[in-house]
């Protein structure tokens, strides 16, 4: 998981997926992926083509600008926020209350602490990039926006 800055687009690629192979206990799933080449839009939200190599045919995807990135970032933190709040006031509420009190306390303040923390991962994480949903659901299912990871074939230990 990566902080992604919200002034430019970051290395994110059109993803065009090959298969995957099932093991006993894990998935591995096999990507193609092209680059988009457009920039963040001064205001509003961009859709743009992007060109997928596998099925030679181009991809609807939208690209959010600076300003509705940091708008969906400030909701997310208006999601963690609470979240962890709350889980803490439950925890503190279960902690003071005589005999141990109910384990509902204990319960409610886990579950603010997973909503926070889904949140803060997804407000540090996300670029915003995505397939537009105006795509054929056969294309969505293909085709994602992923981060670029590093070459790990040419990588010298």
């Amino acid at each position: 998981m990566m902080f992604h800055p919200i002034e430019s687009v970051p290395a994110v690629r059109l993803a065009h997926m090959l298969g995957k192979t099932e093991r006993v206990r894990s998935t591995t799933y096999h990507y193609m992926t092209y680059p988009i080449n457009s920039p963040r839009p001064a205001d509003g939200v961009a859709t743009v083509r992007a060109y997928c190599g596998n099925c030679d045919t181009t991809v609807l995807v939208t690209i959010p600008s600076a300003g509705e990135m940091q708008k969906l970032r400030l909701r997310r933190l208006a999601v963690a926020m609470p979240g962890l709040i709350f889980g803490i006031a439950m925890i503190a509420a279960y902690n003071s209350s005589i005999g141990g009190g109910n384990g509902l306390w204990v319960l409610f303040g886990i579950i603010g602490f997973i909503v926070a923390l889904v949140a803060f991962s997804m407000w540090w994480s996300d670029h915003g990039v995505r397939v537009s949903k105006s795509e054929p659901v056969v294309s969505q299912g293909m085709h994602s926006v992923r981060t670029r990871q590093p070459d790990r074939t040419n990588a010298r230990s």
